[in-house]
């Protein structure tokens, strides 16, 4: 035979190898996402404040028509200082209506959401770098047990992500020179309900367009469908103020979203700098960034092409890290440049060791980062410590004995509101040293109205007198019921 030939037949094999091999990578990919986003899905993570202010408005939305929190029967207050948005909201409000009201199915709407993020990063990865890095980021992103923790409680983060990618996406294929008037009104449409869905995702302006001068010819190309990008993107914002803030005075929100928990000063922004070189998580996002920033430096010394994407990306982190040192830190509040971080580290990590001529060593690098997350997300994670938990299983148990006929307040745990066996309730809650909701709602117990109080067991405390009318009925989980006293 040929020795022409018989190359060529073992390069269509190796080819044909490589396919299958990627197909059964994106399979295995896929299955496991799918069962890391439906583990316990109903305990892990478990309920909690933040994801119950997000419900409940859904559910008010679905069920009463009011884009509020209610903090007595028929009585609402505004959701403005809830900063997650209708993107969010919206979705699970229409899941309550076909399936009705429940924890399962508002976490069934974020699986949906875990599931595109994964799909629109793929896509966004492979557009990126090259289809083996791609496969990687996408492993590395799927291992990551960050995003099952924010991604399956319901928050907006990850809706965020999605849009943001989407967003992206389009940038990327106008950048490689696609020019049609459906894809700039999506690309605008995408940013637009990505920086409407949480205030965090405002960044992305700054990001788009302070490097537009070293990509201005993108914009030169084609003005005309920019203008029309850009009045796309102020759809869903003009929705966004309408909907979110109807009611609330403008300097009182934009208090709330500058500052929400009243914290910025020298010492919350020198102990936040101080957790980069202290703990774990913040280390190993502050080594994936200065590895992407090295990188970044190589590239723009030997005058390669650095695309606008990865541009927008990275000023992103930058300013995501920048808004972090000024919270009360929370890990969750620099998640999305980590997310950003992790998944262009296998382009960042093949930059870096091309420049010391040890390319090869990227896979086996990768691949045991890749083990070493899903081990973390399998054994010592937050999302696995919950595996066993039972939170859930015992306040419905609980609620579904209870009867409809009598009248519950909800003391500083808005989570309680789904399993309520009543859709009308009182509420108090602190979400911020400055933010209350409900309080005058307070008095409702000093006059002992309500049949049951559901408290956080954290903030019970006996010898409070605005308790005095009741006793101590059980404890459920965190959660301890009082009763009207006999």
């Amino acid at each position: 035979m040929n020795v022409s030939v018989i190359i060529q037949e073992i390069r269509r094999r190796s080819i044909l190898a490589q396919k299958y091999i990627f197909c059964g990578l994106l399979l295995f990919t896929a299955v496991v996402v799918l069962f890391l986003s439906t583990y316990k899905i109903s305990e892990s993570p478990p309920i909690w404040m933040d994801e119950g202010i997000i419900t409940q408005v859904a559910e008010n939305v679905a069920t009463q028509g009011v884009n509020g929190i209610q903090v007595a029967p028929g009585e609402f207050v505004s959701a403005g200082f809830v900063t997650t948005s209708y993107v969010v909201t919206y979705p699970i409000a229409l899941f309550f209506n076909f399936f009705g009201v429940g924890l399962l199915q508002a976490r069934a709407v974020m699986v949906l959401f875990l599931f595109a993020f994964f799909l629109v990063a793929y896509f966004l990865s492979k557009q990126q770098m090259q289809k083996t890095l791609a496969i990687l980021s996408l492993l590395l992103l799927a291992s990551f047990a960050p995003i099952y923790g924010n991604g399956k409680n319901v928050l907006g983060e990850i809706p965020g992500l999605v849009f943001l990618f989407a967003g992206l996406l389009g940038v990327g294929m106008i950048e490689r020179g696609v020019r049609t008037i459906t894809l700039f009104v999506l690309t605008g449409l995408f940013f637009g309900l990505c920086v409407v869905t949480k205030p965090i995702f405002i960044l992305v302006i700054p990001a788009l367009v302070v490097p537009l001068y070293f990509y201005r010819q993108i914009l030169l190309n084609s003005p005309k469908l920019w203008v029309l990008a850009v009045a796309s993107f102020f759809v869903p914002v003009l929705a966004w103020l309408w909907i979110q803030f109807s009611g609330d005075s403008f300097a009182n929100i934009l208090s709330i979203y500058m500052d929400p928990h009243s914290t910025l000063s020298l010492n919350s922004v020198f102990g936040n700098l101080k957790r980069f070189v202290t703990e774990s998580q913040p280390i190993y996002f502050m080594v994936l960034f200065v590895a992407w920033l090295t990188s970044f430096v190589i590239r723009l010394q030997k005058k390669s092409h650095i695309s606008y994407v990865e541009t927008i990306t990275f000023l992103f982190t930058a300013l995501v890290i920048l808004a972090y040192v000024r919270t009360i830190g929370y890990y969750r509040y620099f998640f999305l440049g980590q997310v950003m971080a992790l998944m262009y580290f296998p382009l960042t990590l093949s930059v870096l060791l091309n420049w010391r001529i040890i390319k090869r060593a990227v896979y086996p690098i990768i691949t045991f980062l890749i083990f070493f997350q899903f081990y973390q997300t399998g054994f010592h994670s937050w999302v696995a410590s919950y595996y066993q938990g039972t939170r859930t299983h015992e306040v419905q148990t609980y609620f579904k004995e209870q009867s409809p006929e009598q009248t519950f307040f909800i003391y500083q745990a808005p989570e309680i509101a789904l399993f309520l066996p009543v859709s009308k309730y009182f509420q108090y809650m602190k979400v911020t040293s400055t933010i209350l909701i409900g309080e005058d709602q307070l008095k409702s117990i000093e006059e002992g109205v309500p049949d049951q109080i559901v408290i956080n067991s954290e903030e019970y405390d006996p010898k409070n007198m605005l308790f005095k009318k009741y006793e101590e009925k059980e404890v459920v989980d965190r959660y301890t019921i009082l009763e009207k006293a006999q």
